[in-house]
Parts: C-alpha cells; sequence; structure tokens
C-alpha cells in the first residue's frame, strides 16, 4: 500500500511540474510579447546599454584572427558577453531573450526536483518555485541583455545537480555535471570559482557520499577548465594568466569602492590618502589591487566597516521590486533617471546623509516610489526571516536522519554567506548581487511555511479528538 501510494505522489508531483511550467511558459511569453513592442526594455539592466555597445563592436571588426584576439583581450572575462553575442547574431534580440527564457525554465525544474529529493514533499517543491519565480529578478532578467540571465539559472542547475550527487543517485554523472554547470556560470561571472573548492572541503570533512580523490580531481578539474582554458588563452596572447582587463573588472572596482568611502573620512584625513590609493596609473589606469584594498581597510576600518553595512543592508533589504517599475514596464521614467544619477541619485544621498535624511528626501520628492520600495523590501525582509527559520527547521530535522542532506542544507545556507562575501569586490552592492542565492531563500521559506502549517493541522486534529 505504501509502494502504491508513493508511486501516486511521484507521478502527481511530476504532472504539477508541467503544468507549472507551462504557465511560467504563457507568463514569459506575454512579457516578451511586450518586450517586443518596447524593445528598450531589453536595455534597462545594468551595464546591458555598454555590453550591446560591445556586442555591436564585435560584430563591425575585420574579420581576421588577429582582430579578434585584440578584441577578445580588451574586453574582460568571455562569458560576460560572448554567450549573448552568439545568440544576438543568430536573430537579435528575439534569440537571446527566448534562450534566456528557456534556460529559466530549465533551473525552475532542476530547483523542483532537488526540493523533492530533498524534503520528499511536491507541496513544498510547488511553492518554492512559485516563490521563486515570481520575485522581481526572476520575472525581468530572462527579458534584459544582463549576466545574471544566464548566471543564476546555472547556478540553480549546478545545485540541483550536486544534490543529487550527495543523495546518491549517479553519483559520477551528477557531480560533472554539477562541475560543468558551475564551470560555465563561472566563465559567466567568476564570482564562483572558490566554491567548488568549499564543495570539496564540505564533502571530504564530512564523509559524504562517494568523494574520493578520483571524483575530487574531476569535480575540481571539470568546474575550474572553462576558466582555465580562458585564461590559458590570454596567456598565450598577452603573457599573463589572467580573465582579462575591462573597466568592471576587480581592480577598477576596488579603485570605485575606495573613492565612495574616502569623502566619508574626516577632511583631515581625506586628501592624504585619496593621494596614497588612488593614483592614476601611466596609463591612465584607475585601478586598485586586492592587496591595496586590504591595507586601506585596516587603515580605516571604521569607514569600510560602515560602507559593508550598508552594502548588507542592500543585500537583506533592497527587494528589486522597482525593476519591474523601473527597468520593465517603463514606468516613472524620468524618476529612474533621477535616482539612478550616480552623483545625485538616492544611493549617493545615502551614503553622505545618511538613513532618516534619505528617507525624508524620498518622502518629499518620490512619496509613490518610496512607498512601493518600502513594502517591497518589507516583503522581502519576511521572506528572509521566514527563509532563517525554514533553514533552521531543515538543519535540526536533518541533523540525526541524513548526514549527507544535513551537509547539503549546510552549503546552501553557507551559499549566501560566500556570495555576499566575494561580491565586495563590487564598488558597492546592488540587488542583483544577491540574485543567485534568491532560489535557497525560497526553498527555505517554503519549508517554513509547511513546517508551520502542519503544526497547525497537527493542533487542529488535536483540538477536534478532544
Amino acid at each position: 500500500m505504501d509502494n502504491e501510494y508513493v508511486g501516486i505522489e511521484r507521478n502527481y508531483s511530476r504532472r504539477v511540474i508541467w503544468y507549472v511550467i507551462f504557465y511560467l511558459f504563457m507568463l514569459h511569453l506575454i512579457l516578451s510579447i511586450y518586450g517586443f513592442y518596447h524593445p528598450d526594455v531589453f536595455l534597462k539592466g545594468d551595464r546591458a546599454y555598454s555590453r550591446l555597445k560591445l556586442i555591436q563592436e564585435f560584430l563591425s571588426l575585420e574579420n581576421s584572427w588577429s582582430t579578434y584576439s585584440t578584441f577578445l583581450q580588451s574586453h574582460g572575462i568571455l562569458g560576460d558577453y560572448f554567450p549573448q553575442l552568439v545568440l544576438y547574431m543568430i536573430n537579435g534580440q528575439t534569440a537571446v531573450v527566448f534562450f534566456q527564457v528557456f534556460l529559466f525554465l530549465l533551473s525552475i525544474v532542476a530547483m523542483y526536483r532537488l526540493v523533492v529529493l530533498l524534503t520528499h514533499s511536491w507541496k513544498i517543491a510547488t511553492l518554492s518555485i512559485f516563490l521563486y519565480a515570481h520575485l522581481p529578478h526572476t520575472l525581468v532578467f530572462p527579458h534584459q541583455l544582463v549576466s545574471e540571465a544566464l548566471f543564476v539559472p546555472l547556478v540553480v542547475i549546478s545545485f540541483y545537480y550536486l544534490g543529487a550527487a550527495f543523495l546518491g543517485r549517479a553519483f559520477i554523472f551528477n557531480t560533472l555535471m554539477s562541475a560543468l554547470m558551475l564551470g560555465l556560470a563561472t566563465l559567466i561571472r567568476p564570482i564562483t570559482m572558490l566554491w567548488p573548492i568549499i564543495v570539496v572541503l564540505a564533502a571530504v570533512l564530512f564523509s559524504v557520499g562517494n568523494f574520493r580523490r578520483n571524483v575530487i580531481i574531476q569535480y575540481l578539474g571539470v568546474s575550474t577548465l572553462p576558466l582555465i582554458i580562458w585564461m590559458s588563452f590570454m596567456y598565450v596572447e598577452t603573457g599573463q594568466f589572467s580573465m582579462g582587463n575591462s573597466n568592471h573588472d576587480i581592480p577598477h572596482n576596488l579603485y570605485n569602492r575606495v573613492k565612495l568611502i574616502i569623502p566619508t573620512l574626516p577632511d583631515s584625513k581625506q586628501e592624504d590618502i585619496r593621494h596614497r590609493y588612488l593614483s592614476v596609473g601611466s596609463e591612465g589606469e584607475r585601478v586598485l589591487s586586492v592587496i591595496d584594498y586590504l591595507k586601506f581597510s585596516l587603515e580605516v576600518p571604521t569607514a569600510t566597516v560602515k560602507h559593508l553595512s550598508k552594502d548588507l543592508a542592500v543585500f537583506l533589504g533592497k527587494s528589486g521590486i522597482n525593476r519591474i517599475g523601473f527597468s520593465y514596464i517603463d514606468a516613472f521614467e524620468k524618476t529612474r533617471k533621477e535616482m539612478k544619477d550616480p552623483d545625485t541619485g538616492w544611493r549617493r544621498m545615502w551614503q553622505k546623509k545618511g538613513t532618516i535624511f534619505t528617507i525624508l528626501w524620498l518622502m518629499k520628492n518620490y512619496p509613490v516610489i518610496l512607498a512601493i520600495s518600502l513594502l517591497g523590501s518589507t516583503l522581502f525582509v519576511a521572506l528572509i526571516g521566514l527563509s532563517a527559520i525554514g533553514a533552521i527547521k531543515a538543519i535540526v530535522m536533518e541533523r540525526r536522519k541524513s548526514r549527507e542532506r544535513l551537509v547539503f542544507f549546510g552549503l546552501m545556507v553557507f551559499f549566501g554567506i560566500y556570495v555576499f562575501s566575494v561580491s565586495q569586490v563590487v564598488d558597492e552592492m546592488q540587488s542583483r548581487h544577491r540574485a543567485p542565492v534568491e532560489f535557497i531563500i525560497c526553498v527555505f521559506a517554503a519549508i517554513c511555511i509547511f513546517h508551520y502549517r502542519q503544526l497547525a493541522i497537527a493542533d487542529e486534529e488535536n483540538s477536534n479528538s478532544n
């Protein structure tokens, strides 16, 4: 009887995911039709205009290896633009959006299967993907020319294969598939380049599955292979084993980060520190090494921590809801430009004047936007609260049941800390930097909701029986 029930549950869960996929396909089809008639929304994402300009520049190059090689050497890491460039060559904006939506739907299937594996509940899995699929970033990114549109789905799919491997299903295949997806994601945004080491350490320290020497070598090799191939190309062409140079690489970002922190220092210190850390290079390069940034942080720890605390506030509290209004449906166009101004916008106001002054300023000048933003932040902070409780519940429940599930839940929690930590190499954090973690937030939030729902049902049954 139990086997028959399990079979019915499995068949039902398979039907549910295809119903959800059909609904999401129709939802994104409507968004795509809107985007077709408003093609400018394709370029409302971060750095989308510069990325399109780069694509157009590549397409106008003379057809020779030396020309292509010179171009590749001077535009940063390959995955940041090249996959979308290839898609754009096929059929322009339509091809890019179509593929990004397709990849998003694949990630939804992967996320659903992962949650079913971890919780044995199609209901928790369904709630997880519904929460995730309706977050602002998840809705908008597949329709814009942003790196997260490719990076985030690959991370989600990688986690599914890793979870399947941890739980002993087709171990070698799933391990290598997880490594491959992670390697491709790293070639787009290299913030995940250290994550394979953390996975291996967790697996070895807690004796998970069949992570033996040969598997570890294969996993690390495959997960780093795309980046190594790219860096080897750079070495052959330039003599430097690097990811390439661009105006948005780590040295440029750290320079801009220090540039933002210095005005918060006492006036008596600013000029000296600016002279020592923000000097312009011989070729006009405005860059700062990681070592010099660490020296700067140790010299002015209070200002550095204050800047980091603002990053944390954005990471936890900025919902991204304005991406729908500002970056997609073209509402408040004039307001969008004013608020995003790098010198006079809300972010600069917040850094210079503080939280209370900024809220009062927004209340006076942009009351509707402030109300929407506060609503979005409140809902998202509540979601994170549910997620934190769900993570604790999941870990406590698995503590005496399954070591593999316990370690994997721990990795999911730690991934959020990892993403926030490595994102400190940007000048200032945006809500989009949290996007790779949002599927995990939704999984734990769903676990929390169903845990307390089961408790409520149990209490009601006890009351009825009494």
